[in-house]
């Protein structure tokens, strides 16, 4: 059994301070609420075993080497490892080319949180929201590289534009390139976002089955049973319909992507907290930002009610408030005078290639930052 000395709140601030130094961190806070979440979570010994786990997946021998100083079996420890699987708090999954099982640390967004969808409680609730608030979005997501990127949906790309502007779409700013390179099995879940804001009351309407996965993000969620497998023809039928009510098309911040969020500003927990931002536009990932004709605008306010983060700006005619707009050209397709368009920005954001390159970046993002804050302290 794990020490009584282990037992306490120290075991979780071992873990808080292991879990801050991957690529997507876990802060400290003054209150302390980033204890409250993990003790939630984990028990005592499952937040030990998670301190000697790393934040990339390591064979199981590998990983049983660092359990010798934990007074449990090597069978126990696994039995812990792979209950911390089921229970959505460390990745575990075998290796495509070896085929040995492998276990790893997950961030907290996109990770653990994400994987209490339908085991949520209120005071999880509570607990994550105090954090995102209080820490975690301003440093882990809007001062760093955010996991996820805006792409324009397929309607404002074809609706409105020429063809010479379609070709002018980079492949990982394309949904429909993005979904023909998109690897099986395919997979769909609830939207953690839109649960949590019907636990809360809240008054989010978009559909909730919204979040798509593609490869070894659908293999992941199925394996523990908490996405429903569906084709390529039924991840287009979501697609549509969700640029249909105007939902934001976010995959992850790679060129081949393993997953689509559809998000929309009553209830994602990116979005409404970038709304409260001033320059939203600088916060994000995005190639593109709309441009109205004010020619044709009649100033019908089409847009406006549209628009997830309020860039639009309404007088006589619209406007787009370049510091809010992020692009994803959701206010394209219903204008009725056909009035706006994207343009593709002149500094263009090419994403890194895939999920390790991602955090590879975000880590070099983070040593800069450090290193120009620390001369500026000098």
């Amino acid at each position: 059994m794990i020490s009584t000395a282990s037992s306490g709140d120290e075991v979780y601030r071992r873990l808080q301070q292991h879990l801050d130094k991957m690529p997507v961190g876990y802060p400290a806070t003054t209150s302390g609420v980033e204890i409250r979440v993990l003790k939630n979570l984990f028990t005592p010994v499952e937040a030990e075993v998670a301190t000697i786990l790393s934040f990339s997946p390591e064979p199981t021998e590998v990983v049983l080497r660092r359990s010798e100083n934990l007074k449990i079996s090597p069978e126990e420890f696994i039995q812990h490892l792979d209950a911390m699987v089921t229970n959505g708090l460390i990745f575990g999954g075998k290796n495509p080319r070896t085929g040995e099982m492998t276990y790893g640390n997950v961030p907290l967004v996109l990770g653990f949180y994400e994987l209490q969808l339908n085991r949520l409680n209120d005071t999880f609730i509570k607990d994550t929201e105090q954090y995102f608030d209080e820490r975690f979005f301003k440093e882990e997501w809007f001062e760093s590289i955010p996991q996820l990127r805006t792409i324009p949906s397929e309607q404002s790309v074809v609706i409105n534009e020429s063809v010479e502007f379609r070709n002018e779409v980079a492949p990982y700013d394309d949904v429909e390139k993005l979904l023909n390179n998109a690897k099986p099995p395919y997979a769909v879940t609830e939207c953690i976002c839109r649960q949590v804001n019907g636990m809360k009351k809240g008054s989010c309407t978009h559909s909730r089955e919204v979040c798509l996965q593609f490869g070894a993000g659908a293999r992941s969620w199925l394996s523990l049973g908490a996405a429903r497998e569906i084709t390529k023809d039924e991840v287009i039928t979501i697609l549509r319909k969700a640029q249909d009510e105007g939902l934001v098309l976010q995959p992850n911040n790679t060129q081949k992507p393993i997953g689509i969020c559809c998000c929309c500003g009553d209830a994602c927990g990116i979005l409404t907290r970038l709304k409260q931002y001033p320059r939203p536009a600088d916060l994000v990932s995005s190639n593109f930002y709309a441009e109205v004709n004010p020619d044709l605008c009649t100033g019908c306010g089409t847009c406006s009610t549209r628009c997830q983060v309020d860039a639009p700006v309404v007088d006589d005619v619209s406007k787009i408030n370049l510091d809010r707009c992020i692009g994803c050209g959701v206010c394209v397709p219903t204008c009725p005078e056909k009035a706006i368009r994207l343009v593709k920005k002149g500094k263009e954001w090419v994403p890194p290639a895939n999920i390790q390159a991602l955090f590879m970046e975000i880590m070099k993002h983070k040593a800069n930052l450090a290193l120009q804050n620390k001369k500026k302290s000098e």
